[in-house]
């Protein structure tokens, strides 16, 4: 009975072939190689725009007048703040039309010095 317990098992157990494995895809064609010249076009870009963002990351102090009237807090109107803010950015040395247009590593007192110089405030 035990032989013929093993039979039925194995005709049971049947090789099913309709959960295979669908064909590999075909290998994806070689990445290009780079445009030495676009790549050198492109870090020219970089470096542009690394150049023109030199002085832009402005850091105020948070209890001085530039930032009270950055938030809001100088006056009771944003034209009075605006204005209060411009006022202290030029007391710092910086233009308050275009702040970036001053380098991180600018030195006031030497701005100061050279406008009294040049005969202005």
């Amino acid at each position: 009975m035990a032989d013929n317990e093993d039979t039925q098992t194995m005709a049971d157990t049947k090789t099913d072939t309709s959960h295979q494995a669908a064909p590999a895809a075909p290998a994806p064609a070689p990445a290009p190689k780079p445009d030495p010249k676009a790549a050198a076009a492109a870090k020219a870009d970089a470096d542009a725009r690394k150049a023109a963002s030199r002085g832009a990351q402005v850091v105020l102090d948070p209890e001085g007048d530039a930032a009270v009237a950055a938030r809001g807090g100088a006056a009771s109107s944003l034209e009075e703040n605006q204005a209060a803010w411009s006022s202290a950015m030029a007391a710092e040395g910086f233009d308050p039309a275009d702040p970036n247009a001053h380098t991180t590593d600018h030195n006031p007192e030497e701005q100061k010095a050279a406008a009294a110089a040049q005969g202005g405030a």
